[in-house]
């Protein structure tokens, strides 16, 4: 934007101060958006991280009923954060009832507090 007023000449040399002042404007609009992003970003990759662990000891585990629908959900949820979106509480609530082994009430508990962070 400031390049185009220049080429124009709608700035000249005597609007020196202006155009620092837009450059400055617009350079600290990049960077807050940018660390915004970045915060965002490892925000997303916090909460998947827990799901991940989840993922993995369900999968160690030996085949239990409503094993591939949970793996299923829990995909669907590590979906849904990467995008930012919402997690509908029926497939939180689905997992719940799906996920009922006492060696996974932890890593689930602690994935759940993770995404309603």
């Amino acid at each position: 934007m400031v390049e185009t007023k220049i080429d124009d000449g709608t700035y000249g040399k005597k609007d020196l101060d202006t155009i620092i002042d837009e450059y400055n404007a617009c350079i600290n609009g990049r960077t807050a958006e940018h660390t915004q992003a970045i915060a965002t970003r490892t925000e997303q990759v916090k909460k998947i991280s827990s799901w991940d662990t989840l993922e993995e000891k369900v999968k160690a585990l030996s085949d239990f009923d409503g094993k591939a629908n949970a793996l299923e959900m829990i995909g669907e949820i590590k979906n849904k954060i990467s995008k930012s979106e919402k997690v509908p509480n029926f497939l939180i609530n689905g997992l719940k009832g799906t996920i009922t082994q006492p060696e996974l009430q932890g890593d689930l508990e602690a994935a759940l507090k993770d995404l309603n962070q």
